[in-house]
C-alpha cells in the first residue's frame, strides 16, 4: 500500500494540491449583496434584505423601454440596460424622442449635468 501512497509525497503533487484548495465551486443561482458582496442565504428572493449588511441586496430596477422590473444590469423582458433610477424619467423622454434602446443608457452617461438639466426643464414642461 505504501508504493502506491508515494505520489502524494512528492513536491509536485504538493503545489497541485494547494492549487485545488484555492478553487471554489459556486452554484449559478448564487447570489451576493450588491453593497457588502456577502453571498446569500439559498431560500433568498429578489427585494430581500442582506443579512449582512440590511440593504436591499439585489437593487431592483424599472426598465425605461417596456417598464418591467427586475433585478440585475438587464431587464429580463426586452433585454434593455437598466439606467439609474433617478434618470428613469429622462429615459422615458428619450424613447419618446426617438432614440434606439442600446443609445439610450450610452447617451444619458456621457450627458453633462448641465444637459440633464434642460431635458428635466422638457419634462417639468409637460
Amino acid at each position: 500500500m505504501a508504493y502506491s501512497l508515494e505520489f502524494l509525497v512528492t513536491p509536485v503533487t504538493a503545489a497541485k494540491i494547494k492549487f485545488r484548495k484555492g478553487i471554489i465551486v459556486e452554484s449559478g443561482d448564487a447570489v451576493y449583496c450588491a453593497h457588502c458582496k456577502t453571498k446569500q442565504p439559498v431560500d433568498y428572493k429578489n427585494g430581500d434584505l442582506c443579512i449582512s449588511c440590511g440593504k436591499q441586496a439585489e437593487p431592483i430596477f424599472a426598465c425605461f423601454w417596456c417598464s418591467a422590473s427586475g433585478p440585475g444590469k438587464y431587464c429580463r423582458q426586452c433585454g434593455a440596460e437598466f439606467v439609474p433610477t433617478g434618470e428613469l424619467a429622462l429615459a422615458i423622454l428619450l424613447r419618446r424622442d426617438g432614440l434606439p434602446k442600446d443609445e439610450i443608457p450610452v447617451r444619458l452617461k456621457k450627458l453633462s449635468a448641465s444637459e440633464k438639466e434642460q431635458l428635466w426643464g422638457r419634462i417639468h414642461r409637460g
